[in-house]
C-alpha cells in the first residue's frame, strides 16, 4: 500500500510536470516555432536594414504574358509572395484584400506572386479564397532566390524609388492601421 501511495504520487507529480503552461509553449520543432509569427510581429512590418534595389526580374500574369517587375517602379508597391497550398497565405488573403481597398487610393500598387502553380489551380483556389488584386507567377521558382525567399508568405514592401525597405515573414494582419500607416507613408515621402 505504502509503494502504491509513492507511485502515485510520482505519477501526479510527472503529469503535473507535463501540463505545466509554461513547457507547453516550448516549442516541440523549433524550425516550425521560427515560422509562427510573434503577435507583436503580426502588427508591424520589419525594417529591412540594408534596403536594396527592387530585382529586375520577370513573372507571369494569369494569360501568361511577361511582366517586369521594375516596371512597376516609381510608386509603392506591396509584393506578396504565394502559394495555394499554404495556409497562412490563405489566412492572410482577406486582410490583404481590405488593406488593397485603402492602398489603392493612395496609388499603392499590390502584388501576389505565386510560387510554381499552375492556372488552374490558382484559379480554382481564387474560387473559393478571392484575391481582389493583381496576380502574377513565378512559373518555376527561378525568382524566390532573388529575394532570399525561404518560407511562405513573404512580403516585401518596396518605396518610390525601388527599394525594397520592410519585409513581412509569415503572415500579417495588412488591414491593421499600424501596418497601413507605415505603407501609406512611403508614397508622400520624397523621392
Amino acid at each position: 500500500m505504502k509503494y502504491k501511495f509513492i507511485s502515485l504520487a510520482i505519477l501526479l507529480l510527472l503529469l503535473t510536470g507535463c501540463f505545466n503552461s509554461e513547457q507547453s509553449t516550448i516549442p516541440i520543432n523549433s524550425a516550425h516555432a521560427e515560422q509562427e509569427p510573434k503577435k507583436e510581429a503580426i502588427e508591424r512590418l520589419d525594417i529591412i536594414k540594408k534596403p536594396f534595389d527592387l530585382p529586375d526580374i520577370t513573372v507571369v500574369d494569369l494569360n501568361g504574358k511577361p511582366v517586369k517587375l521594375t516596371d512597376f517602379k516609381g510608386k509603392p508597391i506591396v509584393i506578396n509572395f504565394w502559394a495555394t497550398w499554404c495556409p497562412p497565405c490563405r489566412k492572410e488573403l482577406p486582410s490583404m484584400n481590405k488593406a488593397w481597398k485603402v492602398l489603392e487610393k493612395e496609388g499603392i500598387q499590390m502584388l501576389a506572386i505565386n510560387m510554381e502553380e499552375s492556372v488552374g489551380d490558382i484559379n480554382k483556389f481564387t474560387k473559393k479564397y478571392p484575391i481582389d488584386f493583381k496576380i502574377l507567377r513565378d512559373e518555376n521558382g527561378f525568382n524566390g532566390p532573388a529575394w532570399s525567399l525561404n518560407q511562405l508568405p513573404s512580403t516585401y514592401i518596396i518605396n518610390s524609388e525601388g527599394k525594397a525597405v520592410y519585409k513581412a515573414l509569415g503572415d500579417r494582419e495588412w488591414d491593421d492601421p499600424k501596418i497601413l500607416e507605415m505603407i501609406k507613408k512611403l508614397s508622400t515621402e520624397k523621392k
